[in-house]
């Protein structure tokens, strides 16, 4: 999607990326995290999906390699399921930077090509929601 969006993973899990990676900060689809089941988590688990195709070259071989061995699975299957699934990174412990805010957020933080006002999501303002003071500022 864009090379605007990058997640640096901190801590053991971003230590552990960046021996397999060669990087703990990787391109990703959104800057907001979306749930998603993970194999060994119960539940669901707030994740952000790397973007696979703004990777640097060589480094999607190593992902593929480590998740084979990780979870005991051919390098093939690893790439299928990558391939159909993507590659999510949990949440935790992670910074998001979005370069050029101006073209993915409106002033309300909402993703322009996401805002869709429902009218129904506003709640109705009359006089008894101001009080007589003028404002301080």
């Amino acid at each position: 999607m864009s090379a605007d969006f990058r997640v640096t993973i901190g801590g053991a899990r971003g230590e552990e990326w960046e021996r397999v990676a060669g990087t703990r900060t990787f391109p990703v689809m959104t800057p907001i995290p979306q749930m998603a089941t993970l194999p060994g988590r119960p539940g669901l688990s707030k994740v952000f999906l790397v973007d696979l195709a703004e990777l640097e070259p060589g480094v999607l071989d190593r992902i593929v390699a480590y998740l084979a061995a990780k979870f005991g699975l051919s390098e093939q299957e690893a790439a299928a399921e990558i391939k159909t699934a993507g590659v999510p990174v949990l949440d935790e412990q992670c910074t998001v930077v979005v370069t050029n805010p101006q073209k993915w957020f409106g002033g309300d933080g909402i993703p322009v090509e996401d805002w869709d006002p429902d009218p129904d999501d506003f709640d109705e303002l009359d006089d008894d929601d101001f009080d007589d003071e003028e404002c301080p500022l």
